[in-house]
């Protein structure tokens, strides 16, 4: 069934998201690029992405986008389209609001903490929750 919210490969990309999620996020080697653990705030702590902490940056990963530059980083978002935000956004084939709400839930959601956003478990049902309905909702599984 062809869904208007996420492309095909938007939808197995997140699914792997989702299950990297669900095995606790463990710390992993793709093709060199070392994925740490989730963070879903680091990047509201720098401006660089260095491993994949966060949803955004694990889509980036997991289909090899982007170029690592000499310190081994990215940026999270700049006026390119070669930043993480943007990369991960065109990849999953979503809207620009859709991203928004996945990928920077504390501009859009009730919350205490900041890292109330990178519990693996709760990140995993949100990410799953949006394949299946095409809504974003952090607060329902928080």
């Amino acid at each position: 069934m062809t869904k208007d919210y996420i492309s095909a490969k938007g939808e197995k990309a997140l699914i792997q998201v989702a299950e990297w999620l669900e095995a606790g996020a463990p710390h992993v080697d793709i093709n060199g690029r070392k994925i740490d653990d989730f963070d879903m705030e680091y990047s509201i702590h720098n401006d660089r992405c260095g491993t994949s902490c966060c949803i955004a940056g694990s889509v980036c990963q997991f289909n090899g986008l982007g170029v690592l530059d000499n310190d081994g980083g990215m940026e999270f978002w700049s006026d390119t389209s070669e930043d993480v935000l943007s990369l991960s956004t065109d990849y999953l084939g979503i809207s620009k609001e859709n991203a928004d709400l996945l990928f920077l839930p504390w501009n859009w959601f009730e919350y205490e903490n900041d890292s109330d956003f990178s519990n693996p478990t709760v990140a995993a049902k949100v990410v799953r929750h949006f394949v299946d309905t095409g809504v974003v909702d952090w607060e329902k599984f928080m």
